[in-house]
């Protein structure tokens, strides 16, 4: 398997409920000159009780929390620059994210402008800040990002996604404590379970894709799979067992996302939905338009293995049973369950053509194949996306 060798990891991952409040018992500077550290969080999580030891354990480490809230939740580049003012002038030994992908994209930014000048806006695209990046930690309180080990940062940039990337993104410090879900609305966790599934399949489909890559993409796909219905009922385990597979599929990202997360920021600047349910209903398709690339592959025969959980060797076995998941957590299956037109279909298809090209997908992006599958997409028409598929030598 060629791929990607370089495998990026936190340096120290707390696992286990109760974790959030030792956080500050590693974070105590080490040849820092601060005990400053500013913790951006979603405001949602203010009363939560992981949340709450958290706070406690920093000042029981001796270290000075400055909060930051009111982000939102899709935090735009306008108020994350605010954000930035408020915080600038302090020497902080760390930034930490609390909350969900968005909140912790968020710190990411703010660990960037803290030490540099600009706006959140001058820095996407690969960044090398001259001020550097202050150091990181993460406590996701969702069960589907990964923002948490991945090199990007995503933020919304006149009303469009863009990102920003850094391989000093990727927090030392990492708490999954699961006391930080209770209380976690079951539409949340469907929609960042899918998500975290998403994640782990395109990965899987990545070129870059490497032995580690993947090994953490089938782990974290079995496990979603097998768990995220009974995890939307309210089942604590399974939820429990959704929230480290997506820290699994986190890691899968070291291989990066592919056409369905393409595919999501394009619905993103159309409709106003959850990431989640955008990257969940573009999976199927973007399977079925990967097929003639990977069809009889043995990376296909793994990836429809684990959505199928061993019941299926062909993907499109694997585009219709996680079809057959949408349906059963009542997530839309269409474009035009969104709500949008079949003629706006067609512009988005132009515009992931030519905004989020996708190097490392197993087919190429070609704008007449794109065009058939946002037709198929608007329709609900799964055949329609494999018809749309290019192979992997059709020219670009």
């Amino acid at each position: 398997m060629q791929g990607t060798t370089e495998f990026i990891a936190p340096r120290v991952t707390l696992a286990g409920r109760g974790t959030t409040a030792k956080l500050g018992e590693y974070l105590v500077p080490r040849g820092f000159t601060t005990s400053s550290v500013l913790v951006v969080v979603d405001d949602h999580l203010r009363d939560n009780e992981a949340y709450l030891r958290l706070e406690r354990g920093l000042r029981r480490a001796e270290l000075s929390p400055t909060v930051i809230g009111g982000l939102g939740t899709e935090p735009d580049d306008g108020r994350i620059d605010e954000a930035a003012e408020r915080a600038r002038g302090v020497d902080y030994a760390y930034v930490i994210g609390v909350g969900g992908g968005s909140v912790m994209d968020a710190a990411k930014m703010l660990a960037v402008l803290v030490r540099n000048g600009g706006g959140a806006a001058d820095w996407v695209g690969p960044i090398e800040p001259p001020g550097g990046i202050a150091p990181l930690a993460f406590v996701p309180s969702t069960c589907g990002t990964g923002a948490e080990v991945t090199r990007a940062a995503m933020v919304t940039v006149g009303g469009a996604k863009r990102i920003s990337v850094s391989s000093r993104y990727p927090g030392g410090h990492v708490v999954l404590d699961p006391g930080i879900l209770d209380g976690l609305p079951a539409a949340v966790i469907a929609s960042t379970g899918l998500d975290a599934l998403a994640h782990a399949a395109e990965a899987m489909m990545s070129k870059d894709r490497s032995w580690s890559t993947v090994r953490n993409s089938v782990s974290a796909i079995e496990s979603l799979v097998a768990n995220i219905e009974a995890a939307v009922r309210g089942d604590r385990d399974a939820l429990e067992e959704c929230f480290y597979a997506s820290h699994a599929a986190g890691l899968a990202l070291n291989a990066g996302v592919q056409l369905g997360h393409s595919v999501a920021y394009c619905i993103a600047n159309v409709v106003h939905v959850p990431h989640g349910i955008a990257s969940g209903l573009a999976l199927p398709y973007c399977i079925a338009y990967n097929s003639r690339a990977l069809d009889g592959s043995s990376t296909g025969k793994v990836l429809s293995r684990a959505v199928t959980g061993g019941l299926g060797d062909t993907l499109s076995d694997a585009s219709a049973s996680l079809d057959g998941l949408l349906s059963r957590l009542s997530m839309p299956r269409s474009l035009s369950d969104l709500g949008i037109s079949a003629s706006v279909a067609q512009g988005m298809a132009d515009t992931c053509y030519g905004d989020y090209p996708r190097p490392a997908n197993p087919a190429p992006l070609l704008l007449a194949s794109l065009r058939d599958l946002f037709a198929a997409m608007h329709a609900g028409d799964l055949q329609a996306a494999f018809s749309a598929s290019p192979g992997a030598g059709d020219g670009a």
